[in-house]
């Protein structure tokens, strides 16, 4: 059946290529020659070959590395955990802050309380002194007692 439908394919195409010529045309090419290497190329390709080597031996180190240091993390980490010299020092902190706030708070309590002392001293020297118009009539006053005596 198979035949006769490929028969009948190539008598309605006849500009068809036949499959048979093709695989044949594929078998008779042959392949390019490969030119002569050299002792450089050698070289470089044995340089290329070593880097690769050592970058994968590079790699592999740095994957036991970090195989081991997970071993260790998961080893020690409850020790660590239960070690008495880790301590949460939150609240002392917290103390501390609370001690410098009240500290800050108090000092400026003290400093409105000084202004306001300094203010109200202020307010009685001016109180006290007299006026202008006051010191003039009393200069003349004391130059006119003077002279009449």
């Amino acid at each position: 059946m198979d035949i006769e439908n490929q028969t009948r394919k190539a008598a309605k195409d006849p500009n068809r290529p036949d499959p048979f010529e093709s695989v044949a045309k594929l078998k008779s090419i042959k392949p390019k020659l490969q030119p002569a290497t050299t002792k450089k190329t050698l070289a470089l390709m044995d340089k290329r070959k070593e880097e690769r080597e050592e970058r994968e031996r590079r790699e592999m180190q740095k994957k036991i590395d970090e195989y081991v240091r997970y071993e260790k993390y998961h080893k020690m980490r409850p020790r660590v955990q239960a070690s008495p010299a880790i301590v949460d020092n939150a609240r002392a902190k917290e103390e501390r802050d609370r001690l410098i706030k009240e500290e800050i708070r108090m000092t400026m309590i003290e400093n409105q309380r000084r202004f306001e002392e300094e203010m109200r001293q202020i307010h009685e020297r001016i109180e006290l002194r007299p006026l202008l118009v006051e010191q003039g009539s009393f200069i003349s006053l004391t130059i006119i007692t003077k002279s009449s005596k």
